[in-house]
């Protein structure tokens, strides 16, 4: 309430002045004139009760302010710890999306090593046979050189234990395809290998053995047209004679003419061709010129080494055979190191083969 001084408002107010007394004042709440002093007294009472209610609203306004600062502090620490927390499963998320991503790979990379030792006990195994059936042609060969000196007998006599033979090892070395003798009397290769592939037929191989003791290109222009006319994919003369200047490994009239101890190897590798042709269904073009790369990598000097690394370590083997009963301890290890070397060198020839049906420059690895 505004003081109101009488000295200021006196003739306005109050023209007539009790007694006529100077110095009175008017009571700021009634308007009766008062004395100096009361005057005063109303007055810092007054002005006491103002700096109270100041004070008041001071710490209303100072408590509000307080109240509205904690709240701001607890939402905003509330925020925080939500945002660590969202943060926190987020980063769990992602790392169970990790693992089982790393679960995946390991999988993965578990069954392709799983696959791949399979295949390489499958190749060992038929390492194995392959030992066995080339041995059995060494000392077939050889009684039948000693016979043929004894005997006069034709070629086709001359030839049929060599072919039994190789029927037996093609059959034992390919379980899943189908090995077929072709009978006596009827035109054609002595033994057609039908590639399977899903409980279907891919394709063929015909194969001729021959035990001459000379070379005629009548053998492989046979062979060729038997091939044509059972529309096999490939042909192989198995042959211990070989055209003038050839050895272990030759093409002629678009026949392979292979040393009898190459000749389950070498269907291994075109079986393989025929199978990843018929998976990626090339045309006959297509087909004919991996067969071109083919060809000329296998009678490839790169490829003889190998494949004389491969036989050279067999015979190894069979060496080591015949003298494991004098020493069991060193068998075991020249057989494993042996053993070792078969197995890089049909790596090394694996991957060239691969490289030249892929198209890809051929780059064989150190020594074994």
């Amino acid at each position: 309430m505004p003081i109101v001084d009488s000295t200021k408002d006196r003739t306005s107010r109050h023209a007539h002045k009790p007694n006529g007394s100077v110095g009175e004042a008017l009571c700021p709440y009634c308007g009766q004139s008062i004395s100096r002093r009361e005057f005063q007294e109303i007055k810092a009472r007054i002005e006491g009760e103002e700096r109270a209610r100041i004070a008041k609203v001071e710490r209303t306004l100072k408590d509000q302010f307080t109240r509205e600062k904690i709240h701001a502090e607890t939402q905003a620490k509330a925020a925080i710890e939500k945002a660590k927390r969202d943060v926190s499963k987020a980063a769990e998320a992602q790392i169970r999306a990790l693992r089982a991503s790393q679960d995946e790979r390991i999988s993965q990379r578990l069954s392709a090593q799983r696959e791949t030792l399979t295949k390489q006990m499958a190749e060992a195994v038929n390492v194995e046979k392959v030992k066995a059936f080339e041995e059995k042609t060494n000392l077939t060969g050889q009684l039948a050189e000693m016979q043929r000196r004894l005997e006069r007998k034709t070629a086709h006599e001359l030839g049929e234990p060599a072919e039994v033979d190789l029927f037996k090892a093609l059959e034992a070395a390919f379980p899943d395809d189908r090995v077929s003798r072709v009978p006596k009397g009827r035109r054609g290769p002595d033994v057609i290998v039908e590639i399977f592939q899903h409980e279907a037929v891919v394709g063929s191989i015909v194969i001729d053995s021959k035990n001459h003791v000379r070379w005629s290109n009548r053998f492989t222009e046979k062979l060729r047209a038997d091939q044509i006319t059972d529309r096999a994919d490939f042909a192989i003369l198995s042959s211990s004679v070989f055209p003038s200047g050839e050895r272990q490994l030759a093409f002629r009239d678009g026949v392979i003419i292979a040393h009898p101890q190459r000749v389950v190897a070498l269907v291994q590798l075109l079986r393989r061709q025929i199978v990843e042709n018929h998976a990626l269904k090339l045309d006959a073009d297509e087909r004919d010129s991996k067969a071109a790369r083919l060809f000329a990598y296998i009678v490839s000097p790169e490829a003889g080494d190998q494949f004389e690394r491969l036989h050279n370590a067999t015979d190894a083997l069979i060496e080591i055979e015949v003298r494991e009963v004098d020493s069991h301890r060193l068998v075991w290890k020249k057989r494993g190191e042996l053993l070792r070397d078969v197995q890089r060198a049909h790596e090394n020839l694996t991957l060239a083969i691969d490289a030249v049906i892929s198209g890809a420059v051929v780059e064989l690895g150190g020594p074994i």
